[in-house]
């Protein structure tokens, strides 16, 4: 249809990743098409919703798999304490640089075009090599936009044995009030993550947060567990 396409976030990173499995999840941007010309193009392939239209995504269902086809996000601007509670600036005509900085940590702001290039514009290939989860930009502005990105951080560390960046990890401690706005749906959904795709990791996470803070935030102030080792009497 004229529009020029992208594999986005983590699909790139998965791949990019020695024995990470294939992602599930793929998220395409696309540049140079108005949403109603994203749903049109897509119709004949399988059923189309534009169910995140004041978010600029158009959600397609082909062969039985859901995906998300967004037109790049230039703007987000906080309107309550809510995680929904804010508005979304979309311009289809928008360089791919301008999504790509919206987006969390530099991991994540990764892009692949139509011929397979990888656009890595905030180092996010070196973080990956260097095992470093660091967020895109000012991270006081990143966890000010989405305080859940605190939690993320602390899932993407334990999920591949990562370290969180001092000034990123720094961020979040300063932030730790803003996760009062954060749904406890939101919050389980990113442990859920932490604890089954790291599984290998668990104590990881455990002192993750313990490190930032997190744990004192959600479960109270004397929040320190111990592994225990179980001996067999038998």
């Amino acid at each position: 249809a004229g529009g020029e396409s992208y594999i986005v976030g983590g699909a790139v990173r998965d791949e990019l990743l020695p024995d990470t499995p294939s992602p599930k999840d793929i998220d395409f941007l696309v540049r140079n098409l108005e949403l109603h010309q994203i749903a049109n193009a897509l119709s004949h392939l399988g059923k189309v919703k534009e169910v995140g239209q004041a978010f600029g995504v158009v959600t397609a269902t082909i062969d039985g798999e859901d995906f998300d086809f967004a037109i790049p996000r230039t703007a987000e601007t906080k309107t309550g304490e809510k995680h929904t509670e804010f508005d979304v600036e979309t311009d289809p005509n928008a360089p791919i640089e301008a999504d790509l900085g919206r987006r969390d940590f530099t991991i994540n702001a990764l892009a692949k075009d139509a011929e397979g290039n990888i656009v890595d514009l905030f180092g996010g290939q070196e973080d990956l090599q260097n095992k470093i989860v660091r967020a895109v930009g000012d991270p006081n502005d990143r966890f000010r936009e989405d305080p859940l990105r605190m939690l993320r951080a602390i899932q993407f560390a334990t999920r591949f044995n990562f370290d969180i960046e001092p000034e990123t990890a720094a961020a979040i401690r300063k932030n730790l009030d803003k996760l009062d706005s954060v749904s406890e749906e939101r919050i389980l959904l990113e442990f859920k993550k932490a604890w089954t795709k790291g599984a290998a990791n668990s104590a990881r996470l455990i002192d993750l947060l313990y490190e930032t803070g997190i744990g004192e935030i959600l479960f109270g102030f004397s929040f320190r567990p111990q592994g225990v080792i179980i001996e067999n009497t038998e």
